[in-house]
């Protein structure tokens, strides 16, 4: 099943080098999924990869989660097409409030 993922470049509480982040998230990426595509836009607070995973429903959410927290991420935005779902993932999700589908940058817009 495919998944998109926002991950902002910003890191709590650190000065970020979005370029050394984006490098970092690409390299636990590619060594957790197949089939990764990665591009990089700009939301309306920080530089953010756009990415499109392969996995299981089963292990997504374990994997970002744990993802999140490898790159010191708050959360990390995940949407499943096919079911129009999405979710927030990760150790602070919930300070973030619920998904929501407006701010979310699709891998292929609309």
């Amino acid at each position: 099943m495919q998944f998109q993922l926002n991950i902002g470049l910003d890191v709590p509480h650190t000065k970020t080098n979005h370029a050394r982040q984006a490098a970092k998230a690409k390299r636990v990426l590619l060594d957790t999924f197949s089939h990764v595509t990665v591009r990089q836009a700009q939301s309306a607070t920080e530089p953010t990869l756009v990415v499109t995973i392969s996995a299981s429903l089963s292990r997504v959410y374990a994997e970002v989660a744990r993802i999140s927290e490898a790159l010191g991420q708050d959360c990390i935005a995940v949407y499943c097409p096919q079911r129009q779902v999405g979710a927030l993932v990760g150790p602070n999700a919930a300070a973030w409030g619920t998904f929501n589908k407006a701010n979310f940058i699709q891998a292929t817009p609309n």
